[in-house]
């Protein structure tokens, strides 16, 4: 088994205020979402989303993950 890399992402919530933030590409995206909110210094108290689709109508992306979804264990498809 290969050895998991590390992974950069970076996260704005405008121009020049976002965030670089650094995962193991063993992380989940709960994982993810938790660095993401630590970073700009949230709480975990608001849904989020990640979502295949990036131009358009978002929420009929054919591939999504949202908070409540993962909690249960399982992923939302369109």
């Amino acid at each position: 088994m290969t050895e998991p890399a590390t992974l950069i992402f970076r996260a704005s919530l405008r121009a020049r205020l976002y965030r670089d933030i650094e995962v193991s590409s063993s992380s989940t995206l709960a994982d993810l979402a938790e660095a993401i909110a630590a970073a700009f210094g949230f709480d975990m108290d608001h849904a989020y989303g990640f979502y295949s689709k990036l131009t358009g109508k978002l929420f009929d992306s054919p591939r999504r993950f949202e908070l409540f979804a993962d909690m249960e264990g399982r992923l939302l498809a369109a």
